[in-house]
């Protein structure tokens, strides 16, 4: 690849990303963990075993204190997607020829799912940890680039890399352990059925790179990792099974119908371009790309399947996105040498485009919901402060306890944005007391109310007298506690 290719598929590619990320770097939302480490300076990653992300971060701050920064962090995520995307342009187009305008869209469009893909909005959401969740997408593609084809010249280059890469991706965002033996498989039979490689060499290929992939999540498992949150769990084959058909199932009702449709429509069109794209060893070709394309979607969570807890937040099925980004890239490289077929390609690569474009209006979509949800929190917020500051003064400072129940919910519109799609409930952030640990952190820490102490609710029920209500709480006081209760429940988390 060119120089000046490589710039153009970069910048493309970072413009894209910028696009879609703007509203939600204008929300300025502090979300989930950014809570705690804003108000407390903190990091807190060697608990998940995350070494690169505790030194690196000392150094990306420039001090043990972590303060904010953002939005520096999350345009460092930006540019690692870009690059992770450039290095998937690498290994499954053909750089080496020019390639006009609108190849370009058509490969920019295919990678750009990587970091555009709806889960990937519960990791640049983070301020403080964005940049390594990307990093664990791109240093798991990195290997690849030194394969020389899995040629002879990159015997032992490549494994050594691959097994380095591997640990540093484990030491920064495990989630993304699926990434190395996804690319694995379908850069291989990428290979294998379109550039002529030998199933002799393809296998050994694929061996080498399995037995480096399981040496090295061993040697992190059995050596670095700290077993506090990241134990290993007893597997069986109930287990398995129930955490792939919940994944599964969170997939099905977190996406929309008409991504669903699309998706479907890109794996078969997977499948399809086999056919015409040579006569010759058609049912091996799709023998090996059915299995691909099954085996991969297995692997898409990588070692989270082994691991003792439960994992089904959004951003640790950050996979599907790579996923959708290898099956497109599968669609639109194939090229056809009847020249009316391969005219047409350019209508059918009009579905991994459009997926894109789905998925960049959502990312815009959810970062002015943040902004909505953070105006409607505040506001509320703000009216529930001068109800404190009237019951203290009412009381002769006699509260010093603070006991909550209920949720503020989502805005208004946000609600109406969201409708019934279960992604955007679980992605959004109720930073309120009682909802969450950050909720409380929240409202303590960032008021100046740290001489409170949040209690039970339930312990001081029983005993309450109603002070105050109001259109989104009431008050009561049960002794020397102060007793808020948000008039929307608390919704169900996965």
């Amino acid at each position: 690849m060119s120089q000046k290719d490589t710039k153009q598929y970069f910048f493309m590619l970072l413009g894209v990303y910028l696009v879609a990320y703007t509203a939600l770097f204008r929300a300025d939302f502090t979300y989930a963990d950014d809570v705690r480490r804003k108000a407390f300076g903190y990091h807190g990653w060697l608990d998940f075993s995350r070494y690169i992300n505790t030194f690196v971060s000392s150094i990306l701050h420039a001090d043990w204190y972590l303060s904010d920064i953002s939005p520096l962090p999350q345009l460092i995520a930006v540019i690692i997607l870009s690059l992770s995307g450039l290095m998937l342009i690498c290994l499954f187009f053909d750089v080496s020829t020019k390639a006009s305008l609108l190849e370009k869209i058509l490969r920019v469009g295919a990678v750009a799912q990587l970091g555009l893909c709806p889960y990937f909005l519960g990791c640049i959401s983070y301020k403080y940890d964005s940049p390594y969740m990307a990093f664990a997408i791109g240093i798991s593609i990195l290997p690849f680039m030194f394969s020389d084809s899995y040629g002879k010249k990159s015997h032992w280059r490549y494994e050594i890399i691959s097994f380095i890469c591997i640990i540093a991706m484990c030491s920064s965002y495990q989630s993304a352990s699926g990434v190395y033996p996804m690319v694995a498989l379908f850069y291989v039979a990428h290979l294998h059925t379109h550039k002529g490689k030998s199933i002799i060499d393809s296998l050994l290929f694929l061996l080498r790179s399995a037995v480096v992939y399981i040496a090295a999540l061993l040697f992190f498992a059995v050596v670095l990792m700290r077993h506090e949150n990241t134990e290993l769990s007893h597997l069986g084959a109930g287990l398995i099974f129930t955490r792939y058909s919940t994944w599964f199932s969170c997939v099905l009702s977190d996406y929309k119908n008409s991504w669903l449709l699309l998706i479907i429509l890109l794996i078969v069109l997977a499948l399809v371009v086999q056919v015409f794209y040579s006569r010759l060893q058609l049912m091996y070709r799709l023998f090996i790309w059915l299995l691909v394309l099954l085996l991969a979607a297995l692997l898409i969570f990588g070692a989270l399947v082994v691991l003792q807890r439960d994992n089904y937040y959004p951003r640790s099925m950050i996979g599907i996105g790579v996923y959708l980004s290898l099956v497109s890239c599968i669609v639109i490289s194939d090229r056809f040498h009847i020249i009316w077929l391969d005219r047409a390609r350019y209508i059918y690569c009009l579905i991994p485009l459009a997926l894109t474009w789905c998925f960049l209006i959502y990312s815009l979509t959810y970062g002015n919901c943040l902004a909505e949800q953070k105006r409607y929190t505040d506001m509320r917020l703000q009216l529930l402060l001068q109800d404190i500051n009237e019951v203290e003064c009412t009381m002769n400072g006699e509260i010093n306890k603070i006991a909550v129940n209920g949720t503020l919910g989502l805005s208004p519109i946000v609600q109406r944005v969201a409708g019934d799609n279960s992604l955007l409930h679980e992605l959004m952030v109720y930073n309120i007391p009682g909802e969450a640990p950050e909720g409380t952190i929240w409202f303590i820490e960032y008021f100046g109310l740290s001489r409170y102490e949040l209690v039970s609710w339930d312990d001081h029920a029983d005993n309450s007298q109603l002070v105050a209500r109001r259109l989104f709480y009431d008050l009561y006081r049960s002794d020397d506690v102060l007793m808020i209760e948000w008039k929307k429940e608390a919704p169900a988390q996965r």
